[in-house]
């Protein structure tokens, strides 16, 4: 192989998971044009991947808040490639992917579970556990990292974090009910913050 030949493959390698957004154009790639799961990236999924990158890489602890059109992407982009991304640079770190209820969670847990079995080997290196592998529990084979995902106020004791990524974490109805929104709150301020790594991100 040329030092040409040499240098755009390792290049190419490096273009599959540089961000999060690469990674999901890489995972979507074989996909037909028309599927509704390609990811193609817009101009604001470059705008979000770029704050996204440069809040996880920050050596402080950041709070970030993202507010976009309902099916605009946002989600696919945080919750699941972002989630794999991370996991796959730092395979010692722990994300907690938390959402209004532990049966919607699970489905998050399930597709980054999921992807990163598929593509973690051959694109990051590490693999996902066998004996430590349920959808809302997975880790990381031989290493100290891995994702739990559950619902608002699920107990988490015991654990720290990396990165908290929160998506819906209201429903609607939660989000009429002042009691509600107050016992989130708490939750939030009590359960989760203190569990937050130093210079851990949370998005919301």
């Amino acid at each position: 192989m040329t030092d040409n030949a040499a240098f755009d493959a390792t290049l190419e390698e490096w273009r599959k998971k540089a961000t999060p957004a690469h990674l999901a154009v890489y995972a979507t790639k074989d996909l037909p044009e028309d599927s509704e799961v390609k990811w193609k990236p817009y101009r604001h999924h470059l705008f979000m991947n770029e704050i996204l990158v440069e809040a996880v890489t920050d050596k402080q602890r950041r709070f970030i808040n993202l507010e976009v059109a309902v099916r605009h992407g946002k989600s696919t982009l945080t919750t699941l490639y972002l989630a794999v991304w991370f996991l796959g640079m730092f395979p010692d770190k722990r994300v907690v992917i938390l959402t209004h209820s532990t049966e919607f969670a699970k489905t998050w847990g399930e597709a980054t579970r999921d992807l990163f079995k598929r593509i973690g080997p051959a694109v990051f290196g590490p693999t996902g556990s066998e004996t430590s592998s349920s959808k809302t529990l997975w880790n990381i084979e031989g290493r100290k990292g891995g994702l739990l995902a559950v619902g608002r106020g699920s107990a988490i004791e015991g654990q720290g974090f990396d990165l908290a990524i929160l998506d819906d974490l209201l429903d609607q109805q939660a989000a009429e009910s002042p009691t509600e929104m107050r016992h989130t709150w708490e939750w939030y301020q009590e359960g989760l913050r203190p569990r937050m790594m130093p210079g851990s991100t949370c998005l919301m």
